[in-house]
C-alpha cells in the first residue's frame, strides 16, 4: 500500500500528471504574454496621467485667470523643471509632476518661464512650452485669447 502516492493511475498503470517540461513550457508562454502586453499596459497609464495633468494645469490656469480678474491685482505662474507655483490670496499653490520623468524644458537662459494674469487678462505674448516624459513629448499652449491647450504625441525616438 502507497501512503505517499502523487497523481492518479491510468488504465494501464501508468501516472498521470504534468512533466517538468510541460510546467516550464507554460511558464514559458506566460512570460511571453507578459512581455508584450506589459508596454502598452505601461503607456496606458502615463497617457492617463498625462491627460489628468492636462486638465489640471487647464484648471489652475482658468483659477489664476478669475483670481486675477475678481481681486484686481496680478496673478503670476511660475514654470520650473518639474511643474509650476503659484499664489491667489496669500495661498500658495505648487505642483510638482514627478512620474514617467515629466519636464518642462528649459528656457535659453536657464531662468524659469513665468506667465503673469492681469485684470485685463493675460500680460505677455503666446506661451508655447515644451515637455516631455518617458514616452511622449508635448506642449503647454497659451494664446493671448487665453485658450489652454494640451497637445502630446509619443516620443519618435524612444531610448526604450
Amino acid at each position: 500500500m502507497q501512503i505517499l502516492a502523487t497523481g492518479s493511475q491510468g488504465a494501464a498503470g501508468e501516472e498521470s500528471g504534468i512533466t517538468l517540461i510541460e510546467l516550464l513550457g507554460v511558464i514559458t508562454l506566460l512570460g511571453l504574454v507578459v512581455m508584450i502586453t506589459y508596454p502598452s499596459i505601461y503607456l496606458r497609464n502615463e497617457k492617463s496621467w498625462l491627460q489628468y495633468v492636462g486638465k489640471l494645469v487647464r484648471v489652475d490656469l482658468t483659477r489664476a485667470r478669475e483670481a486675477a480678474l475678481l481681486t484686481s491685482s496680478p496673478c503670476q505662474i511660475e514654470f520650473f523643471t518639474t511643474g509650476y507655483q503659484f499664489t491667489i490670496e496669500n495661498n500658495s499653490i505648487k505642483r510638482e509632476f514627478a512620474s514617467f520623468d515629466f519636464a518642462f524644458q528649459e528656457t535659453e537662459d536657464q531662468a524659469p518661464l513665468q506667465l503673469t494674469f492681469t485684470r485685463e487678462g493675460w500680460a505677455q505674448e503666446d506661451l508655447d512650452l515644451k515637455w516631455r516624459t518617458k514616452h511622449f513629448e508635448g506642449k503647454l499652449i497659451v494664446n493671448n485669447a487665453e485658450n489652454v491647450e494640451w497637445p502630446y504625441e509619443p516620443k519618435t525616438n524612444n531610448p526604450d
